[in-house]
């Protein structure tokens, strides 16, 4: 939206991204670059941006659809992860900013419960239980007795283990660094995702079953298939399917 924005008014003037980027002072692949929403628009550089352009930040950044409206601009203030977790809506959005900077933590969660989507919820609210990590494996018999890790993890959902995602081969299902969380089974439905020990490494792909082996296939398109053969491993086990996960964004 806000890219078109830019765009539909930059025309209106009857300017080129040349003209715009002069007027501001940046290159033209910078004006092309918003226009594309391919970057961010700098805070500071919004005022200056919607100046040029005849209209006010709150309409560039889609806050209001009156591009004469001037009332929400205070919202330049607002992240734009709280503009999307309100909907755009320059109320909710200013309220749970002031419960954000009030470090108001119940009122944070109040608003959390009704501004996310529904199956979203704070880790704080959902039910936990201890489940080991199940971070290596001893060689040959796979290991993932509680006692014998001696690691452990939270789980927000009913598991056995869990297991830390390594690699880009599952994106973007799992990302790297994710924590998934494992319920035990010996057996799966052809293509079901499941995490396999391949001797004592664990790895997490879709399954499917041959008379000579497994074929692995994780859901980036970029890395080829593993064809864990029977015959050249002691032990290819199907350790459990997940049943959720937690990441941790990195900015």
């Amino acid at each position: 939206m806000r890219g078109d924005r830019i765009k539909a008014l930059r025309k209106k003037l009857g300017w080129n991204q040349i003209d715009l980027a002069q007027a501001l002072d940046v290159s033209r692949s910078t004006v092309s670059m918003w226009e594309i929403e391919a970057s961010d628009t700098p805070r500071p550089m919004l005022e200056s941006l919607a100046a040029a352009l005849q209209t006010s930040p709150a309409y560039l950044m889609g806050w209001t659809d009156d591009p004469t409206d001037y009332e929400n601009d205070d919202l330049a203030d607002v992240s734009p992860e709280i503009i999307r977790m309100a909907n755009g809506d320059a109320r909710e959005a200013r309220r749970i900013q002031r419960a954000m900077d009030d470090s108001s933590r119940e009122e944070w969660y109040k608003m959390t419960d009704s501004t996310l989507p529904p199956n979203v919820k704070p880790i704080s609210k959902l039910h936990r239980q201890r489940v080991p990590l199940i971070g290596s494996a001893a060689a040959g018999e796979p290991i993932y007795d509680p006692e014998d890790l001696g690691v452990y993890v939270d789980s927000p959902v009913e598991a056995d283990a869990a297991i830390t995602v390594r690699g880009v081969s599952m994106e973007p299902t799992y990302l790297d660094g994710d924590v998934v969380y494992i319920k035990c089974c010996p057996d799966v439905d052809e293509g079901m995702v499941a995490v396999v020990f391949l001797d004592d490494e664990a790895t997490i792909k879709h399954v499917y079953k041959r008379p000579t082996g497994l074929t692995l296939i994780g859901d980036n398109r970029a890395c080829p298939p593993v064809m864990a053969e029977f015959e050249d491993y002691n032990v290819i086990r199907i350790f459990g399917v997940p049943v959720g996960y937690t990441r941790i964004y990195k900015h």
